[in-house]
């Protein structure tokens, strides 16, 4: 995204009342799990500037990619919009239609939930990607499909080295992770992540 678009972007967003993105979402049922998911989800500046950009907006709406579509116009109605709530009717009907155990109004598990919707941005992203490609495009090695700003933004890489001692042989492998569960430690009062 270049400067001035993401300059754009930022006064236009800074401009409704100086507060951006300050928008409740409405409780229907048992749906605080979702709407925390969402209001996680829509203070991700990073994912908000890159998914209410002009040029990704214009390619989404080229393709079939239903889950980002969705979760896009939630963004207007949150950063753009004039209101200061929304119901998130949409959202929650189409996350039900593709994701049926979400579908009641029970209380879910929100990791799970977001776990679901990343990865759904996460394929809707990479059909749009792939869909704007001109023909005959190559992609180069170096570049690849696989990465999107979700994957960029919620993903980790865990790399571990196997050495196996009698052989002398090393094995060096690598994880993708979304979550990254950690103990945290009982006896030292001083624990950091850093």
């Amino acid at each position: 995204m270049t400067e001035n678009v993401k300059c754009s972007l930022g006064r236009r967003l800074q401009n409704k009342q100086n507060r951006p993105g300050v928008c409740g979402l409405e409780n229907s049922g048992n749906s605080c799990y979702l709407n925390a998911v969402l209001q996680c989800l829509c203070s991700t500046m990073p994912l908000v500037n890159h998914l209410l950009n002009q040029d990704i907006r214009k390619e989404l709406a080229k393709c079939e990619c239903r889950v980002a579509q969705v979760f896009v116009r939630l963004l207007e109605k949150m950063w753009l919009g004039s209101s200061s709530s929304c119901a998130p009717v949409e959202a929650r009907s189409m996350l039900c239609s593709i994701f049926p155990q979400f579908d009641n109004y029970t209380q879910q598990d929100a990791q799970e939930l977001l776990l679901h919707l990343l990865n759904a941005l996460h394929e809707d992203l990479k059909k749009m990607h792939f869909l704007g490609q001109q023909p005959g495009e190559k992609q180069s090695r170096s570049s690849t499909i696989e990465s999107t700003i979700v994957s960029d933004l919620f993903e980790g890489r865990l790399s571990y080295l196997t050495h196996f001692v009698p052989c002398g042989h090393q094995a060096h492998n690598a994880q993708t992770f979304t979550v990254l569960s950690l103990p945290i430690p009982k006896d030292n009062k001083n624990c950091s992540i850093q």
